[in-house]
């Protein structure tokens, strides 16, 4: 799975400044238990734009993940 996660961070490092993507990157790094590198992320996106969606998808995920959430589906 790291294979997917390179071209959303290659993207940020090129342009840490674009959040496009960065939501899925996020789901990404849940995925692979990588909660360290999502909570840096969450930080740097939050600081980018707090208003933006990506920010508060990541931060969301980040939330779920470090209390230990469970979503249940109907």
């Amino acid at each position: 799975m790291l294979i997917l996660c390179l071209p959303f961070v290659k993207a940020h490092a090129l342009d840490p400044l674009s959040l496009k993507g960065m939501d899925i990157l996020a789901v990404i790094l849940a995925n692979e238990k990588r909660s360290a590198e999502l909570e840096a992320l969450a930080l740097k996106l939050i600081s980018v734009s707090d208003s933006s969606y990506e920010s508060w998808v990541n931060y969301f995920i980040l939330f779920i993940i470090t209390h230990h959430v469970f979503i249940l589906n109907n």
